[in-house]
């Protein structure tokens, strides 16, 4: 079976001080993957490179047998690659459903169309098993249900691997 992800001789520096020597890895399609280490590994640094916010200084990936260099996350979401980072990126004053279609809203004649909109949350919502109303403001959600509507908005663009930096850093014991 091809791997769905390949990482051949990724390094990366900052000033100087090398954060990853020489990585070297394979994902495979439907694999869960846990990277495990102490903190100042690069773990995040390995992620974020694969994550189009940062560029490696040596080595190459490869994603379903094509070579893969986002330069940026918008470029990383096209190819499938989903991210929710250890530090929410939700706007708490705006809904769930509001939060999920920033980068995209479901439109017809030029306008935002709501329904749409609001259906497409609700099945997303169903799929992580978050029992919410997508017209239920973010800053009303736990720190637990906000991972979820991340998580529902790397879904929402049919995204082929999903990196979940850290997801437990931040919840309580019983949202572990």
């Amino acid at each position: 079976m091809n791997p769905l992800l390949r990482f051949d001789g990724i390094s990366k520096s900052f000033h100087g001080v090398p954060v990853l020597r020489d990585v070297r890895f394979e994902v495979g399609p439907g694999r869960v993957v846990g990277l495990v280490g102490e903190n100042g590994a690069g773990k995040s640094t390995l992620m974020n490179i694969l994550g189009g916010n940062l560029a490696p200084d040596a080595g190459e990936m490869v994603l379903d047998g094509a070579p893969y260099s986002p330069r940026t996350p918008a470029g990383a979401r096209v190819a499938g690659i989903g991210f929710v980072h250890q530090e929410l990126n939700l706007f708490p004053n705006l809904t769930i459903a509001e939060n999920l279609f920033l980068q995209g809203f479901p439109t017809g004649a030029g306008l935002i169309h709501r329904r749409k909109t609001n259906e497409a949350a609700s099945e997303l919502l169903a799929r992580v098993g978050l029992a919410r109303s997508p017209s239920t403001a973010v800053g009303e959600l736990a720190t637990g249900e906000r991972q979820l509507v991340e998580l529902a908005r790397a879904l929402s663009f049919d995204a082929r691997l999903i990196i979940l930096d850290e997801p437990t850093t931040s919840l309580g014991e019983s949202d572990r």
